[in-house]
């Protein structure tokens, strides 16, 4: 099996190494941790886990499965998750139509009002960051973003 990091790119100047990058994510993941999660909670009642997996339903992962997939949530964990949402009435779960031996998960209308209410909050919140950067800068930043995951996904599929 090929080492992750057998290879050294070479065009990674000193100013601006891979380092330098997960400095800077973990920094931003903090602050997220530390600032931003008791805001949702405050004036949505939604921790941070549960916003992305509302969020990650809406985007199609309705089976739990697909959910842990997407997440890299365990399966225990996801289902710990589920329960809480089932229970304040944001999600509903219910046998699959077409295979009655998988549950589908939907979101509530007071899902979806939640939802979309933490989604206006976060965009305000990251919004404030963005609005002074040249939008070229903020397009080149959300396509860097989409670049590594798409390069780390190849990158660890191949080598597992």
């Amino acid at each position: 099996m090929k080492s992750l990091f057998a290879e050294k790119p070479n065009n990674i100047s000193s100013e601006v190494s891979a380092t330098n990058v997960i400095d800077a994510w973990w920094t931003f993941a903090q602050v997220m941790k530390r600032n931003v999660a008791p805001i949702l909670e405050r004036e949505h009642q939604m921790d941070f886990g549960d916003f992305m997996a509302l969020n990650t339903i809406d985007r199609g992962a309705n089976y739990p499965g697909l959910l842990c997939e997407r997440t890299s949530i365990s399966p225990s964990g996801i289902s710990r998750m589920l329960e809480h949402l089932t229970k304040r009435d944001l999600l509903r779960r219910s046998l699959d139509t077409e295979d009655s031996r998988r549950v589908r998960l939907e979101i509530t209308p007071k899902g979806f009002e939640v939802l979309n209410a933490t989604r206006n909050t976060m965009a305000r919140l990251v919004e404030r960051g963005l609005v002074t950067l040249p939008q070229e800068q903020v397009k080149a930043f959300i396509d860097t973003l989409v670049h590594l995951a798409n390069t780390m996904s190849e990158t660890t599929e191949t080598n597992s």
